[in-house]
């Protein structure tokens, strides 16, 4: 937001100076961002007086200046054109700053010749891009004059960072109101203008009844208009923030879009075909806007239309068929409060930025909507001329001012110091508040411009902000006794531990958003809706995500376009099922995409190693299960992973029927190709909040270790099963057998082909017995490998293969 001290003083009436204003602008939370003082800027600048010309000796086309200056005679190196005697000019003597050319001027020989100085072009003092000649000042100034007291840009400008909270502040008098409630000087009050019309208009101008936003908008026609050239005033205000002038019609609209934080729309209304309509766009209608663009747009869209399709898009920019250029004899001013996510959205989406989109989606003034209109009639009638009609609105009126009760004692419990009531009273009253004392208790009337205002928290900052946070006074902590410990909630110990475990299996971990892509959280869940978020800060990330496999993978995508080729990521973090506290849980997933030679992946000179599979994402989720002291038996393996995963190429880890705890495999070819990711990626995901035995007891030292001074005995097991009998059940139902010398059980080998029935396969199964209290003897070895095949044999009718 940029304004002028002199814009500024037509709202405040007050003494201070820029400097003193920058710093209470700072103080009041508005931050100042650039002072363009030309005072400072042009300080060591003067008139001169050139008194001599005569050749450089070394050089034709430079000559040698004998000035009159301030500081008395000097001579000068200077290659300009227009230079003559008698001319009046600007000196720069040594030791100034060229703001032109961002260098400090220094005496220097140029072809062998001193210059003791220089004489500056426009371009050089940042007036203009004009640098063929010098800068000549009016031949009647006097010799030593400063030289902002010859030039139009004399007046400081300031820009101020305005916070998304403060709309009301996108307008001079916005600032000028906190300044004054500051005690920077008064603010002044605005004329109550009466608009005098004289006829109807006659175009129809309707709200289509299926809006459901609340709108109201107002028009004034302005007949046989003179469109012509803004006036100096106007055209100088304008170019000191920034912007280009058009003509008067759209000057004036720009002016009060900055000084009064109301934007505007001018119509050419000869241009109007029969009637105008606020009304929700056409799928695939379009639009030419002012700023040359075509624009495709849909039903979201709110726009003003004639007969022959959109000639506005509300509240953000309007078309160029309708606009006023010199030729407009008869112009339509609107005034309108829109709905300000329905700006934001629409903006968005078809990516136009403009000061009334900037100032419409975070909210303006709603009472300010026909005396805004008002006085850029006004305004309008002083420059144009023309006949006024009358005022047409259309659309439900604002609301009421809101109010709340306000207790004076959230002052010192919020801040810690108390205020005198009349100090508060003072502030408020100054910032546009409406107050009823009730005693302690103060009913407040929340200005109409003020859109971030709704609890008392609220108003103890405005009263804070513009008292100074300098009074908050420092009171130091009370000392506890003793020093306490460290307090780690047992899910952010979970999390810690499950880090260290997977980087310490190679994996590298990545931090990213909460938030993902619609588009992709569609592959991985059935989208909850209530997730979608309002506000995104990109479309891109515009949903919570329900897990944190998406980002994994897109950063998998990223790092393989780079050219790497063996990728192993993790991230432990937060995922919702909802929008409740209690929808949030803690999860951890993994990706690896590549070849792997031990725990690190990639290349070495052990040779190319072997390509990722599925076992290596289930040996992640088991080695972080082992860590949180869930042993192998008490868990089981399923093959229903979800839809996103291989159906052939994954699994699920549960505890019981219900509590699934994790899931791995690779993910499934479709969902890859989404990505567009031509290799198969292996992938975990573990959730850690429902594991059932995550806390050990608290014991003083650790179980003992204890160790058999007997052989192990190892037995190999060959069985014929069923093909759809699964691995799992079958280790298991061994486990489970009442015989605790029972140490081991793996599977070395599954075989289908020759000499194996259809439909079958082998398996075999090693078992291991760990004796503890004496050498076993050959037969009750063998009576414990009788009950091994009787068990599996009656469970599963499998056949002992010979």
């Amino acid at each position: 937001m940029k304004f002028t001290l002199s814009w500024l003083k037509d709202h405040l009436d007050t003494s201070f100076s820029i400097d003193g204003i920058c710093e209470k602008l700072n103080m009041i939370g508005l931050e100042v961002e650039d002072i363009d003082d030309p005072i400072k800027k042009y300080k060591d600048f003067t008139v001169c007086q050139i008194a001599g010309i005569k050749k450089h000796p070394n050089a034709d086309k430079l000559n040698l200046c004998q000035l009159n200056t301030i500081n008395g005679d000097c001579e000068v190196i200077c290659g300009a054109d227009n230079v003559r005697i008698g001319m009046k000019a600007v000196f720069a003597p040594e030791g100034s700053f060229i703001p032109g050319l961002g260098v400090k001027l220094q005496a220097t020989k140029i072809r062998g010749v001193k210059s003791n100085g220089m004489l500056l072009s426009e371009r050089e003092l940042l007036l203009s891009d004009q640098h063929d000649g010098i800068l000549e000042i009016n031949e009647h100034s006097k010799i030593g004059d400063p030289l902002t007291n010859h030039i139009k840009k004399n007046d400081p400008i300031v820009e101020v960072a305005i916070t998304p909270n403060r709309s009301d502040a996108l307008g001079v008098r916005g600032i000028a109101r906190d300044l004054s409630a500051a005690n920077v000087g008064t603010l002044k009050s605005l004329e109550d203008i009466k608009l005098e019309g004289n006829f109807k208009i006659e175009k129809e101008i309707s709200l289509n009844k299926d809006l459901k936003e609340d709108i109201y908008a107002s028009f004034v026609l302005i007949r046989n208009v003179k469109n012509c050239n803004s006036p100096l005033w106007l055209k100088d205000r304008l170019e000191a923030i920034g912007l280009r002038s058009i003509n008067a019609l759209v000057d004036v609209t720009n002016y009060l879009t900055y000084d009064l934080n109301r934007p505007l729309h001018v119509f050419d209304y000869d241009k109007i075909e029969k009637c105008l309509e606020i009304r929700k766009a056409k799928k695939d209608e379009k639009i030419i806007a002012l700023d040359d663009k075509q624009y495709l747009l849909d039903e979201s869209v709110t726009v003003i239309t004639d007969e022959k399709g959109p000639e506005s898009i509300a509240g953000i920019i309007g078309g160029k068929r309708t606009g006023c250029n010199n030729e407009t004899k008869n112009v339509l001013i609107e005034s309108a409060i829109w709905d300000k996510i329905n700006i934001a959205n629409t903006g968005r989406k078809l990516g136009i930025i403009s000061d009334a989109r900037y100032r419409n989606e975070r909210g303006i003034d709603k009472n300010f909507i026909d005396d805004g209109l008002k006085k850029a009639v006004e305004i309008v009638h002083k420059i144009c001329g023309g006949d006024i009609s009358y005022m047409k609105s259309i659309g439900a009126p604002p609301k009421p001012y809101e109010t709340l009760d306000f207790d004076m004692d959230e002052l010192e419990r919020l801040l810690g110091i108390t205020f005198m009531k009349e100090e508060v009273i003072s502030i408020l009253s100054t910032l546009g508040f409406g107050i009823i004392d009730n005693g302690n208790n103060l009913n407040v009337t929340i200005p109409s411009w003020r859109h971030d205002i709704s609890e008392q928290a609220c108003i103890v900052e405005e009263i804070m902000r513009i008292k100074g946070t300098d009074h908050i006074k420092s009171i130091p902590l009370s000392k506890s006794m003793g020093v306490s410990s460290r307090k780690l909630s047992p899910s952010f110990k979970n999390r810690s531990l499950t880090k260290r475990i997977l980087a310490s299996r190679g994996l590298v971990e990545t931090v990213s958003y909460s938030f993902i892509s619609d588009k992709y959280a569609k592959f991985f869940n059935h989208m909850n809706e209530s997730l979608v978020l309002l506000n995104p800060i990109s479309s891109e990330l515009n949903i919570l995500r329900q897990s944190l496999l998406p980002n994994l993978i897109s950063s998998t995508k990223k790092n393989s376009d780079k050219g790497i080729k063996d990728i192993s990521l993790f991230e432990v973090s937060h995922c919702f099922n909802g929008v409740g506290i209690s929808d949030q849980f803690d999860s951890a997933a993994g990706v690896r995409l590549g070849r792997a030679i031990g725990l690190g992946g990639a290349e070495d000179w052990r040779g190319r190693g072997r390509d990722i599979d599925i076992y290596d994402a289930k040996e992640d989720v088991l080695v972080v299960l082992r860590a949180f002291g869930i042993k192998d038996d008490k868990y089981k393996i399923t093959q229903d992973a979800p839809d996103y995963y291989h159906p052939g190429k994954s699994g699920v880890i549960r505890q019981g029927p219900q509590n699934i705890i994790a899931y791995f495999g690779e993910i499934h070819p479709k969902i890859l190709k989404g990505f567009d990711i031509e290799e198969s990626l292996c992938c975990f995901e573990i959730f850690m909040d429902n594991f059932s035995n995550n806390k050990k007891k608290k014991t003083r030292g650790r179980d003992g270790y204890y160790s058999s001074q007997f052989m192990p005995i190892s037995r190999d097991f060959a069985f014929i099963f069923d093909k759809d009998i699964n691995a799992e059940d079958i280790l298991q139902s061994i486990k489970r057998i009442k015989n605790t010398m029972i140490e081991n059980v793996k599977i070395f080998d599954v075989y289908t082909g020759k000499n194996i029935p259809e439909n079958k396969k082998s398996i075999g199964i090693n078992v291991t017995i760990q004796p503890h209290e004496k050498t076993l003897t050959d037969k009750e070895i063998e009576e414990i490998s009788n009950m091994i095949i009787m068990e599996i044999s009656n469970k599963f009718g499998a056949e002992i293969r010979a």
